[in-house]
């Protein structure tokens, strides 16, 4: 029984020193944590509004600097924060650029077509010509959209995402400025073979399979929904 005893004294004795020690410590950090938050308020407010009500905000926020240095700190906006967010718009502008100019593509494509098969019988080489001085004019135009996604610099845990995005226009964009060189070298073969890859591009670039790959890129990041996106934007302040 008397060993007992001891035991619960000792216990009782070690939790009270415990006790104690923690308080001393919260107690100095406090005093730290003092002495920082009223340098803060006074650089931030002035001399004389630190004077007014340096001994109560500041001393307040002391009090309570456990919430101070890591609650509050968790919501607030990273570096990596912003460059989301300014991925997502970024990304989302000049993909929405692009798919206008693909619809214009496609409509003055029809048109070039349509005169290039009026002058092939009579001019084959006129028509040939006609035919890579048209697609350099279309080159020229969306040269600009792809330089805007060339110069996107998405955050480490979106690369792959970016990847399979910008993929697709280069793809395009490389098959078309190739085509136009296998046009102006006489090239036939070269010419059927990027027009090819041309075309599996656009197929490859609307069907389900890349979008299932766009979304598991997405999701890898931590992105599940486009409430998640929506989301990163607006904590990184640009919505």
């Amino acid at each position: 029984m008397e060993v007992r005893k001891d035991g619960r004294r000792n216990t009782r004795k070690l939790a009270s020193n415990l006790v104690g020690g923690l308080s001393s410590l919260y107690l100095i950090t406090t005093m730290v944590a003092g002495a920082y938050y009223n340098w803060e308020y006074a650089r931030a407010n002035g001399f004389l509004n630190w004077m007014l009500l340096g001994e109560i905000v500041p001393s307040a926020k002391a009090l309570a600097w456990p919430y101070f240095a890591f609650a509050a700190r968790s919501n607030s906006v990273s570096p990596e924060d912003v460059q989301t967010a300014r991925y997502f718009v970024d990304v989302n502008q000049a993909i929405e650029d692009y798919q206008k100019q693909e619809n214009a593509l496609a409509s003055e494509g029809a048109r070039i077509a349509e005169v290039f098969d009026s002058r092939e019988k009579a001019d084959p080489e006129g028509a040939r010509l006609f035919l890579a001085d048209s697609m350099d004019v279309l080159l020229h135009g969306i040269q600009p959209t792809i330089n805007k996604l060339d110069q996107i610099n998405p955050p480490e845990k979106l690369r792959e995402h970016y990847k399979i995005v910008l993929g697709c226009p280069k793809t395009q964009i490389d098959a078309l400025a190739k085509m136009t060189i296998a046009l102006r070298g006489k090239d036939q073969a070269a010419y059927a073979a990027q027009m090819a890859r041309f075309q599996s591009s656009l197929l490859d670039c609307t069907g389900t399979d890349f979008w299932n790959r766009v979304h598991a890129a997405l999701e890898r990041a931590g992105f599940h929904s486009p409430d998640e996106i929506d989301r990163a934007v607006a904590k990184g302040g640009l919505k």
